[in-house]
């Protein structure tokens, strides 16, 4: 992907298309990758439709959901699904391509997150770190 592109997940085949450098068939990958985020959306936004109507059982659900939430595993939960990052967008043949990296801290004490403001694309070369080899062979 080009430096001049900005914007997560799949934007930039559109992007690349709109500015004319993207091969014919890029765009027939974007349907495949991006139909899973919108059958999430889809699923939770009925989810809250349904248990915010004014009956008995919407309350009942609602009480057991506000009492998950209170859990630790509950947050955790309902914290990775709002925010998006439990998302994955399946391409590639490593379980990481896809998936939203850690915060990772450097040695010299600077974050992942301080070098992902400007939208464009980072390569982290982590294989010579003991500590990261969860990450890597995951």
């Amino acid at each position: 992907m080009p430096p001049d592109v900005e914007g997560p997940g799949t934007s930039w085949k559109l992007a690349a298309t709109l500015q004319g450098w993207a091969p014919d068939n890029l765009l027939d990958t974007y349907t495949e990758e991006r139909h899973p985020a919108g059958a999430w959306a889809l699923e939770w936004t009925r989810a809250q439709v349904a248990i915010m109507r004014p009956d008995q059982h919407a309350h009942a659900i609602a009480n057991v959901i506000r009492d998950l939430i209170e859990t630790r595993e509950g947050t955790s939960y309902f914290g990775e699904k709002i925010s998006g990052i439990s998302l994955h967008y399946a391409s590639g043949n490593h379980p990481l391509i896809g998936c939203s990296a850690p915060d990772l801290e450097f040695e010299d004490d600077t974050r992942l997150a301080e070098f992902l403001h400007d939208g464009t694309g980072l390569m982290v070369e982590l294989s010579g770190k003991a500590e990261a080899a969860g990450l890597i062979q995951a």
